[in-house]
């Protein structure tokens, strides 16, 4: 079972002078499901004790949203609230362009920028994952394989951390077919993203059975499955890199995953 996900916390480091266009991106924000924080703190009066409040209230929340307009660059204390972000070096930030913004549309894409996202797979399936790898890509993902090892690096240590990478903000795609239900390899990088609470989305390719223990391993996962996709023969071998699937159930299916990762993971901003 997926970790409960927190409430999105939000921190919106803006000038007063621009509050109303800033209520309105925190009401987009607060209907897509987060749940924002927008300080207009004329109610005190104590510089000490109005820093303090920001600091806590900086650190307690996820993701820290800055609003850039003329008002808050020109604003002493945005650039306080900058400065101890800066200094603290662990949170998510966004920045948004105020004289740009048009709806939530904006955040979420810039927002799926930061999304990762590991795939699994057998390298005998490398044009299928790959097929996907570059969906994914086309909506701005992140997306993390085997392929992005170095000569020389140790590729347990690297592959371990892709997947804790994609568990932190994003999800491990297990691609299941006939060639990787064999692979140990397979099986042992879905163990490990289960021992990490990931987000797992298995996507089964092709009319085969499932082995029990591929079954008990996800027991606890939604199952999505596609037909085996068509592809050229230009694209096996050593280009399957470049595989692009056109494909209408292919396509739906990427769409859908894309959108089930981006749900999931749209409050856990680490």
């Amino acid at each position: 079972m997926q970790e409960n996900i927190s409430n999105g916390y939000i921190f919106i480091s803006h000038s007063h002078k621009d509050i109303e266009k800033v209520r309105q991106i925190r009401n987009d924000m607060e209907d897509a499901g987060f749940d924002p924080l927008c300080f207009y703190l004329k109610c005190l009066t104590d510089k000490d004790e109005i820093e303090g409040l920001i600091k806590r209230e900086i650190d307690s929340r996820e993701l820290f949203v800055y609003i850039d307009s003329p008002n808050s660059r020109a604003s002493d204390w945005v650039k306080k609230e900058r400065d101890y972000i800066d200094s603290i070096g662990n949170k998510k930030t966004l920045t948004i362009n105020l004289e740009l913004y048009d709806s939530m549309q904006d955040i979420s894409k810039i927002l799926i920028k930061g999304l990762r996202v590991y795939i699994s797979y057998s390298h005998s399936d490398a044009y299928i994952a790959f097929g996907i790898a570059n969906k994914l890509k086309e909506r701005e993902f992140q997306v993390l394989t085997d392929y992005d090892l170095m000569p020389g690096e140790n590729w347990v240590d690297s592959l371990t951390g892709m997947i804790k990478d994609a568990s932190k903000a994003g999800a491990f795609i297990v691609l299941l077919t006939e060639n990787s239900i064999q692979s140990k390899n397979v099986k042992n990088e879905i163990k490990y993203a289960k021992s990490l609470n990931s987000l797992i989305i298995p996507i089964v390719v092709g009319d085969f059975e499932l082995p029990d223990e591929f079954k008990l391993l996800l027991h606890d996962t939604k199952l999505i499955t596609i037909k085996k996709p068509n592809i050229k023969d230009d694209y096996l071998g050593l280009k399957a890199i470049e595989t692009t699937i056109d494909d209408e159930d292919f396509n739906n299916t990427m769409e859908h995953v894309a959108i089930e990762i981006w749900n999931a993971t749209k409050r856990k901003f680490e």
